[in-house]
């Protein structure tokens, strides 16, 4: 049985256009790592945001949280920068750690 199971959708304000909105769903040996990934505001350099920060994200995906947000912070310094939502799953004591930066929640 599989530790999570996910899906995502994703959409931009104007048809075409690029979106910021990204996911990052990593699993790993002993755990997954789940993101999701808005850039601040709309088009090309919303997208260029998210992608940067799901990058690193998917890089580093096995550190702690606090440590994630923290090379996001310093790697998106040039750019618009990004709200997100991430949730570290540990398949060893079964527990979940979730942390939201700027205007996110987890449900």
């Amino acid at each position: 049985m599989p530790l999570i199971e996910w899906s995502a959708s994703a959409w931009s304000l104007i048809e075409g256009d690029a979106s910021g909105d990204r996911c990052v769903v990593k699993i790993m040996e002993d755990g997954a790592l789940v993101a999701a990934v808005d850039g601040l505001g709309h088009g090309p350099e919303a997208a260029t945001a998210a992608e940067a920060a799901t990058a690193l994200l998917e890089m580093y995906a096995g550190e702690p949280l606090i440590q994630l947000v923290s090379r996001c912070h310093e790697g998106l310094r040039k750019s618009r920068g990004v709200v997100m939502s991430l949730a570290s799953f540990s398949g060893r004591d079964h527990t979940m750690m979730w942390l939201g930066v700027g205007t996110s929640r987890g449900c």
